[in-house]
Parts: C-alpha cells; structure tokens; sequence
C-alpha cells in the first residue's frame, strides 16, 4: 500500500478485483471526445483501499490497455501502472469472451482467457455495495500518494456466471495462488464516470 493508504476490509476479508471492460468516448474535461484513442479494451486488477481521511477507492496493481498512446499518458500524467496489451473482447446474446495477452520487461506473460454468461437481474447486497460503491482512487506518483476522486452511478448490476477463467495478471503482480478462484461475479452493462482533480494524502 502506498504510505497514507490500507487496505479496506468486508466482514474480516479483502478482495481482489479482475474488471474487464470496453471503455466508449474517453474526453478531456467537457471537451469533445477522443477520437480513435477515447474507445478501446481495458482490464484492471484492483485492490481495495481506505486512506487516512476515511476515503474509499481502490488501488490498481496492473491496467491492460489496447491503445499504447492512452498508456503512455496516463502513466505519466497519473502514474497510474498501465500496460499495452492485446484486448479482444466478443459477445453473443448474453455471453462474453475476453482474450488478453501482453509481456512483462522481463519477458513474463501477461495473460487472461475469460468466458462469462450474464444470467439474470441482480439485487444488489452488501458486498456489491463494497466492491463497486468506490468514489475514486489512491495512487503513487512523483514520490507522494495522491487520491483521485471519480462520479458515477451505481452500476446497474446482473448475475453472471463464469463459465472459464484462466490467467496470470494476479501472478505477475505479485499475487501468486489467485489464478483461478472466483468468490463473487457480477456485470454491469455501462458506467458513465468523471474524474475530479486529485488531492495529496501524504
């Protein structure tokens, strides 16, 4: 954890995140939306964080990314630990596939195969209130910790069920025996989300 930063904790555990997801229309400010670079494929592996003032958000160990330049920027302007990978997402009806491979600098593989089927309405419970009422994220960057809030909605949540999971991205960020267990799954079909400017924790 960052220095200003713990864990947060539901009923005694924390969680690991594995959020795959299509990010549509990315724009700076209430300027006009990137084209080509605002829309493409993203996974993230999240944990979840509480800092010193009691704010809730989630820490990102790994955010794979289709477009190079959209890592490059946030890695410098945030500090934020994107990675250019190859994201292929496919659906039918209500089932989802996510293809996901990329190399470490050492050469390691980064790599997620994902089959999911969305089966029903979802009546959100406490742990969905946990994992997805989170209203920004802690970060490192320039040798301070810095919290960056963000505003949406409650995800409009359904179960799914996850028919195939096989991947190493909890591996290579140090998460080593996470590679296939799954405790909770559930999808959310759009987010819209704006980012406020970021404040320092410590």
């Amino acid at each position: 954890m960052p220095p200003g930063v713990r864990v947060d904790s539901y009923e005694g555990w924390s969680y690991v995140g594995l959020v795959p997801f299509a990010m549509r229309d990315l724009g700076i400010g209430k300027g006009p939306v990137l084209p080509w670079v605002g829309s493409f494929g993203e996974c993230n592996i999240r944990l979840y964080t509480v800092d010193r003032q009691g704010r809730r958000g989630v820490l990102f160990l790994t955010l794979e990314c289709s477009r190079l330049l959209s890592c490059m920027t946030a890695r410098v302007a945030f500090g934020l630990p994107y990675r250019w990978s190859r994201v292929d997402h496919a659906a039918s009806g209500n089932r989802h596939e996510w293809r996901i491979q990329g190399l470490t600098r050492a050469g390691r593989c980064r790599q997620l195969r994902l089959a999911t089927s969305v089966t029903g309405t979802h009546a959100r419970d406490d742990i969905d209130h946990f994992l997805t009422d989170r209203w920004g994220l802690h970060t490192r960057h320039a040798g301070r910790t810095w919290y960056l809030p963000t505003e949406h909605d409650r995800w409009p949540l359904r179960r799914m069920h996850v028919e195939f999971i096989r991947q190493t991205l909890t591996d290579v960020c140090g998460l080593s025996g996470l590679s296939n267990p799954v405790v909770h799954a559930a999808w959310a079909s759009h987010v819209q989300v704006r980012f406020g400017s970021p404040s320092l924790v410590c």
